[in-house]
């Protein structure tokens, strides 16, 4: 299989998706994962997956940034979520550079193409994030 296509859409900020909100009622939300497992307090946390994309969700992607749309296949624009390269972008508060955060999810390597600006190929091992910052100024 060839490279995935990961794109980001400046031009259109999208509202945030419904399916992956939070959710009060406890087992109904199929995307909602604790970021740390405490299983007593002499015991170190076990870490999960989602505690390493807080991490880099919170280290650049600051206050006042614009959720925008991305996505896998440009020919199924909806999908950002429900892929092997689940992936969110931001638009940075002062306008000048896209966030970009992948997730490889499967147990292979994936390489993939990311369409913004010129584009440029990347590859990310299995169960690795990345974060892509894209400056909007150059």
């Amino acid at each position: 299989m060839g490279p995935h296509l990961v794109g980001v859409d400046i031009s259109e900020l999208s509202e945030f998706d419904s399916q992956i909100a939070a959710s009060t009622t406890p087992g109904s939300c199929l995307y909602c994962l604790g970021a740390a497992t405490f299983n007593s307090p002499s015991e170190a946390p076990d870490y999960q997956v989602s505690y390493y994309l807080i991490a880099h969700l919170s280290k650049y992607v600051r206050p006042g940034s614009q959720r925008i749309r991305s996505y896998v296949n440009e020919n199924e624009p909806d999908n950002a979520v429900d892929t092997d390269l689940p992936n969110v972008a931001f638009l940075s508060a002062d306008g000048n550079s896209v966030i970009l955060v992948i997730y490889n999810s499967t147990s292979d390597t994936k390489s993939f193409n990311i369409n913004i600006g010129d584009g440029f190929n990347s590859s990310l091992p299995p169960g690795s994030a990345a974060t892509y910052v894209y400056d909007l100024s150059m």
